[in-house]
């Protein structure tokens, strides 16, 4: 890496980005303006390597909190639906469809449940009819 230009540093960290974000060798190329032989031979490199390594890192890190952070808002929806009459039953189906594998302690499959059944099941965990009206 020594004697590089600034188009050069410029490019090099565009074609790690690109890399550690997911691109093929062909694409982070393309978006770095070189050849996929420059950035095959830069991959040679261990302080590219490095820097691929580390962004890599930095983006899944940011995809994991991003992805947390739509599941919090997924449940808040969720839980909204919960609160509105019309929408309770299939709210609470989903609920319970994806508590079961989450928790592996029972194979409820809501979605095949009759409305009986799931206002049973919710009953068990202490929901009460009064409570939807």
């Amino acid at each position: 890496m020594t004697g590089q230009n600034g188009a050069e540093s410029v490019a090099r960290e565009v074609a790690a980005l690109a890399l550690a974000s997911g691109s093929t060798v062909m694409r982070a190329a393309k978006k770095a303006g070189v050849t996929r032989n420059t950035v095959h031979r830069w991959l040679r490199e261990q302080p590219f390597r490095d820097r691929v390594s580390l962004a890599s890192r930095i983006w899944a890190d940011d995809v994991h909190d991003r992805i947390a952070s739509l599941a919090h808002e997924a449940c808040d929806a969720i839980a909204l639906a919960l609160r509105k009459p019309g929408e309770r039953i299939a709210a609470a189906k989903l609920v319970l469809d994806r508590l079961a594998p989450a928790t592996q302690k029972h194979e409820v499959k809501a979605a095949e449940m009759s409305d009986e059944e799931l206002t049973a099941s919710l009953e068990k965990l202490g929901w009460r009819k009064e409570q939807e009206q």
